[in-house]
This record gives structure tokens, C-alpha cells and sequence, in this order.
């Protein structure tokens, strides 16, 4: 309960977790997720009134400053504090996350789905969903990029000069799409890459190039970015 080390470790790793959880899902793994209960346990547990439990009884603990003790109490407390932002936090965003992750999997069907007459398959339902995901969390650029691939596969799908116009029309709204995902994470190469696609079908060569290599900014270690890049 006194000391200083246990009570600076716990903290820097209560912090940690508490702040890299607000962007990604590091508790889904057990391992992090038991760590990090034990260690809020330790913390709640600890008896902040200068004696410490030992097998044989209570002890006086002596020699000890009570700026520590204080520093342990404060720690308890800035933990339950956190405990209640996340709570609140969690009944804030996760309902909208949650529903977003829903629509754009029922899209992810719809997109390779037939429709009644077996004729076509339902990629514009696919685009409402995910355009539905984005209304319902405006965060959620996974959707954005979805509805991206849709539009990519539609434009290849049309060939033929009486088909160019709607192609190149298909092709600037998975530019556009890729931009609003861009707008919500930038650092992610693969969503450049995308891009790049995009505007290298458009014969809009300059900005494709710009793309792929900002793709490569973000990912240098990829050899995929660069043999694309060298094949373009």
C-alpha cells in the first residue's frame, strides 16, 4: 500500500490502457483484460490507513511518508473517476458504434446478394446501408470504405464506350467515399491504395501517383504498395 513503485507502475498502466482503449479494442484480448483486473484490484485493495494485511495479523507501518499514501489514495481515486468517464463514455458512443457495425454487415450481404428476379445483384441497398452506418456514426469510416468497394466494383463492371460516362461516375463516388474515410483516418495505407485505384482508372495519373506514395508514407515496409507502384 506504501509503495512508491507499485503505486507509479499502476498508475502509468491503468492510464495506458484507460487512453489506448478510446481507439482500439485491447481488452478483447484475455490476457490484457485479466492484467489489468488484477491490477485494479491490487489498487482497490489496497489499505491506505498506514497498516498493511500480513498472514500473522495487522502491522504498523513505520517510516513511511504519507505523500505516498496520499499519492495511493489519489490514484484510487482517479481510478474510479476513470472507471465512470469510460461508463459514460461506453453508453454515449457505443449504442451508435454498435448499430453502424450492423448495418454495414447487413450491406456486406446485400452487395453479393441476388435480388428476387436473380437478375442483379443488390450493390445500391448495400450503399444505403452503409450510408445509413455513416448517419448512425459519422466516426465510422469503415463504412465509407465499403461503400468505396462497392462503387469500384460497379465501375468495373461497366465496359464499353456507350458505358463510360457511368463508369467514371462510379469511379468519382468511390474517390469521394475514400476521401471521407480519409477525412476520419488518414493513417491508413490501405485506404490511399484505394485511392490511388480510383483515380488511376480516372486516368488522373498525377494524383494517383500522389496517392500511392502517401500510401507508402504510411506503410513504407509494404512490398505490395511498392510493386503496385512500380507497375503503375
Amino acid at each position: 500500500a506504501d509503495d512508491p513503485v507499485f503505486i507509479a507502475g499502476a498508475g502509468v498502466a491503468l492510464t495506458a490502457i484507460f487512453v489506448h482503449s478510446f481507439s482500439d479494442f485491447n481488452l478483447h484480448i484475455p490476457a490484457n483484460a485479466l492484467l489489468i483486473s488484477v491490477i485494479a484490484g491490487m489498487v482497490l485493495g489496497m489499505p491506505f490507513n498506514g497498516k498493511v494485511e500480513a498472514k500473522q495479523g495487522a502491522e504498523e507501518v513505520a517510516g513511511k511518508p504519507g505523500a505516498v499514501r496520499g499519492a495511493g489514495l489519489g490514484l484510487r481515486g482517479a481510478m474510479v473517476a476513470g472507471f465512470v468517464a469510460a461508463g459514460v463514455f461506453a453508453a454515449w458512443k457505443l449504442p451508435p458504434m454498435i448499430r453502424a457495425i450492423e448495418l454495414v454487415d447487413e450491406g456486406e450481404v446485400l452487395k453479393d446478394t441476388l435480388d428476387g428476379s436473380g437478375l442483379r445483384y443488390q450493390r445500391e441497398e448495400a450503399v444505403q446501408r452503409f450510408n445509413e452506418a455513416l448517419r448512425a456514426d459519422p466516426g465510422f469510416y469503415r463504412a465509407a470504405i465499403a461503400a468505396a468497394q462497392v462503387h469500384l466494383s460497379r465501375a468495373g463492371n461497366r465496359v464499353g464506350p456507350k458505358a463510360e460516362e457511368e463508369r467514371r461516375r462510379f469511379l468519382q463516388l468511390a474517390v469521394g467515399e475514400v476521401d471521407r474515410a480519409l477525412a476520419l483516418n488518414p493513417f491508413n495505407s490501405e485506404m490511399h491504395l484505394l485511392r490511388a485505384t480510383a483515380l488511376s482508372k480516372l486516368g488522373n495519373n498525377e494524383e494517383a501517383v500522389k496517392a500511392f506514395r502517401t500510401a507508402l508514407v504510411r506503410d513504407p515496409r509494404n512490398p505490395t504498395l511498392w510493386m503496385q507502384l512500380g507497375d503503375y
